[in-house]
């Protein structure tokens, strides 16, 4: 009886070590929208990075300036960029409507300027340039 008794309170430390060991990251889901001289963008993607370059994500800009991006992101702060629409032909000119209006300091995350805070929960990203 004793072995068992001593069987039980050694399983439950090891359950209390292991549960303490554990961290749980919050995490935050974002969309928004992106204007550029007060007019939505229609094109490109909006990209978080973190400083670490670790976490990332993405979200197409719809026809009406606003994006989701994909899946949750961990808490905390992340770089803003901005991306132009692929092309599989990159020699073939671009529509001018399929072409960043954006200067291109906004077409990298690195030179942007621009973060965003992502929170617990729901985030809103709104970013007027």
């Amino acid at each position: 009886m004793k072995s068992a008794v001593l069987s039980v309170v050694a399983a439950g430390l090891m359950v209390a070590i292991v549960a303490g060991c554990i961290k749980v990251v919050p995490t935050g889901t974002v969309s928004g929208s992106v204007t550029y001289k007060g007019k939505p963008m229609t094109v490109g993607t909006v990209i978080f990075c973190s400083p670490d370059s670790v976490n990332r994500a993405g979200g197409e800009i719809d026809s009406e300036g606003k994006f989701t991006l994909t899946g949750p992101l961990p808490a905390g702060e992340y770089k803003v960029g901005f991306a132009q629409p692929f092309f599989d032909d990159p020699v073939a000119a671009r529509p001018p409507e399929l072409t960043s209006p954006l200067p291109a300091k906004y077409l990298a995350y690195e030179t942007s300027g621009l973060t965003f805070t992502v929170k617990k929960g729901d985030n809103t990203a709104d970013f007027n340039l």
